[in-house]
């Protein structure tokens, strides 16, 4: 799996390396929709935007890992 941080959606850089991804069939987890729904990023610290505020970080772990889990897994069942 691949890590990828695209915090500001430069000029088509995030949709670039999505479609690159979706290509080699990488599996990707996007933080975004979970991290900062309808544009309200609550779940980030307000010191550098970037990191997950500590008050969100359990939540954010387990999610993330059931989503890795299952990308994996999405991953491992598709034929090479």
């Amino acid at each position: 799996m691949a890590s990828i941080l695209v915090v500001d959606d430069e000029p088509g850089v995030r949709s670039a390396l999505s479609a690159m991804l979706a290509e080699r069939n990488v599996p990707v987890v996007d933080l975004e929709p979970r991290l900062c729904p309808d544009g309200d990023c609550d779940a980030l610290r307000p010191t550098d935007g970037v990191h997950v505020a500590p008050e969100f970080a359990t939540a954010t772990l387990d999610w993330l890992v059931g989503e890795a889990l299952t990308a994996l897994r999405g991953q491992a069942a598709a034929p090479g």
